[in-house]
This record gives C-alpha cells, sequence and structure tokens, in this order.
C-alpha cells in the first residue's frame, strides 16, 4: 500500500480517522447482517438479538451471521480502510510484505501452548477478585455481561457437526487472529506510539482496550496478559504475522477441545484446557512463557 488519499499530519486526527472509520464499519456490518438474513428468509430478526433461545437453529444462524459480519466490518474493514486512506506503505510498516512462512512458526506455536497453565491460573486469580461494595451495581452488570457472552460462546462451541467446526475455527480463530491483530497491534498500535512515543505504554494501553472490548471483567487479566504477549510479540519480530499465528492458535485451541468435548472425544472442557491445581506447573508455565519470550526478543528476525 503505497499510496495516501488523506494526507493527515497528526496522530489525534488519525484516532478520530480511525473511529470515524469503525463507526463506518459498525453500520456496514449491520446493513450487511441485516440483508444476509433477508436473503435467508428468516423473520422476527430483533427478538432472536435481543432475547435469543440459543436451542433454536434459527437464532445460532442470525448469531453466527452478525458475529462474523461485526468481525469484518469493525476489526477487518475498518483497518484495512485505515491502512489504504491514511498510511503509506503499511504493510511494510507490519512487516505484512514479508513471506509469512519466514516466522518461526513452532517457535511461537511452543509458547502458545506452554504459557496455557500460566494463563488460565491467572483467570482463576481473575474469578476470585471483587469490586468494593460501593461498586456493587457496576459489578452485577459485569457479571450479567459476562453470564450473556458465555451463555452465546457455550451455544457455538456446544455445536457437534464438523461443519460447525469449521465456521468456529473461522468466527473464535481466523477471524479473530485476523481482524483484532489488524486492529489493536496494526492501526491501533501505528497511532498510539505515534501520539505517545513510547512503545510500552502503547502495547500497555493497547493490552488493556484489547481486554476491555470484549466486556468480559472475570476474564481480563488473562486477555489483557494475552494481549501484552501479542503486543511485544509484534514489537519484537517487526511483523504482525506473529501475533496474528500466536492468537490464531490460542483461540483455535479452544474450539478444537470444545467440540471434542461436546462430542465426547475428550473429557477435558475447552473452559478447563490447561488449568491445573499444582501451582508448580503454573508457576513452570509463567517462566517458561518468560523464557521463551527472551529467546524471540534476541532472534535476528530478517523482517524487524
Amino acid at each position: 500500500m503505497r499510496y495516501q488519499f488523506f494526507n493527515i499530519k497528526t496522530a489525534r486526527s488519525k484516532f478520530l480517522f480511525l473511529i470515524a472509520m469503525v463507526i463506518f464499519g459498525y453500520i456496514l456490518a449491520s446493513l450487511t447482517g441485516m440483508a444476509i438474513i433477508k436473503l435467508l428468509g428468516i423473520t422476527d430478526v430483533m427478538s432472536k438479538i435481543v432475547s435469543p433461545d440459543l436451542t433454536d437453529v434459527t437464532v445460532i444462524q442470525v448469531q453466527r451471521i452478525f458475529q462474523i459480519a461485526f468481525q469484518l466490518g469493525l476489526f477487518i474493514f475498518a483497518p484495512l480502510l485505515f491502512f489504504i486512506l491514511v498510511e503509506q506503505h503499511s504493510f511494510r510498516k507490519l512487516g505484512l510484505d514479508c513471506n509469512p512462512f519466514t516466522v518461526n512458526y513452532l517457535l511461537i506455536i511452543a509458547l502458545m501452548l506452554i504459557a496455557i497453565p500460566g494463563i488460565n491460573y491467572t483467570h482463576t486469580l481473575n474469578q476470585a477478585l471483587h469490586l468494593p461494595t460501593w461498586l456493587s451495581g457496576a459489578e452485577k452488570w459485569m457479571f450479567e455481561k459476562e453470564q450473556a457472552a458465555s451463555k452465546l460462546t457455550d451455544a457455538f462451541l456446544g455445536l457437534k457437526s464438523p461443519s460447525d467446526l469449521i465456521w468456529n475455527i473461522i468466527m473464535f480463530g481466523l477471524l479473530p487472529a485476523i481482524g483484532e491483530e489488524l486492529f489493536f497491534r496494526g492501526a491501533l498500535f501505528s497511532i498510539l506510539r505515534e501520539w505517545t512515543k513510547r512503545t510500552n505504554l502503547t502495547i500497555f494501553i493497547t493490552a488493556f482496550l484489547f481486554s476491555a472490548i470484549h466486556l468480559q471483567f472475570y476474564g481480563f487479566l488473562p486477555r489483557f496478559l494475552l494481549g501484552l504477549g501479542l503486543g511485544y510479540l509484534f514489537y519484537f519480530t517487526g511483523s504482525l504475522w506473529a501475533p496474528m499465528l500466536a492468537h490464531f492458535v490460542n483461540n483455535t485451541l479452544a474450539v478444537v477441545f470444545a467440540y471434542l468435548f461436546s462430542t465426547g472425544r475428550s473429557s477435558v472442557n475447552y473452559s478447563e484446557l490447561g488449568s491445573v491445581d499444582n501451582v508448580a506447573i503454573c508457576v513452570t508455565s509463567i517462566i517458561l512463557t518468560v523464557v521463551l519470550f527472551k529467546v524471540i526478543e534476541r532472534r535476528n528476525w530478517s523482517y524487524k
């Protein structure tokens, strides 16, 4: 992407432009989702969205269409449009112009596998946290949002056909890995680093927003740590291919284990993936994760 259609100079203006692209992407996703549903002949759409009966196949179909539409609109279309219209040589800046197969896949996959017990341990710690009494109303709201999101996720991940597995990998694995990395570690990271002039602060802010946007308080800490890891993977390697791969591996593991559990081929549920009672294993996981990050940092990445 060599061309720059808008000569926007300041990081603040770029941020406002990105927000405008997100709003445009949201509207486009909503209209596209509604158009597809209408073409499929599905009626009474609003009730299927506002008060969904998650045992109804049609409701699941409607929810899936909107989930995919919003992933495409907000997290893929919006940042891509931002890069096309505002940034010059954006693919080069993001390390996306290199051959993705030069990324050391085995090292990054090993990192994500080793990190699982440590990440799940932080999830256990997060669930034990509670807000002060005077914020009980806010905590109740967050709990209700968490429950609603969990019910919808469980409904998707509990589906048992091979085609459902493929759709779930696309919806939970592939699209978030591409879209959320383009948005958070791509467009937003680029703007905030230009704005703050501080890489570590930028990684921290994008990780915080990455976790907060999911509106799942009881999973905030592990998702925040995942966001930090993805941010440093991008910083260390100089290519967005690395966090995209790590993100895909993390999400797809949960999807595959959920499928195996729902079809009776595994006794481990996706929500228990990597969780252990042995604190020593969790601590070892955290230590080895840090070591692997240091190994990745010290590599001479050809596209950095």
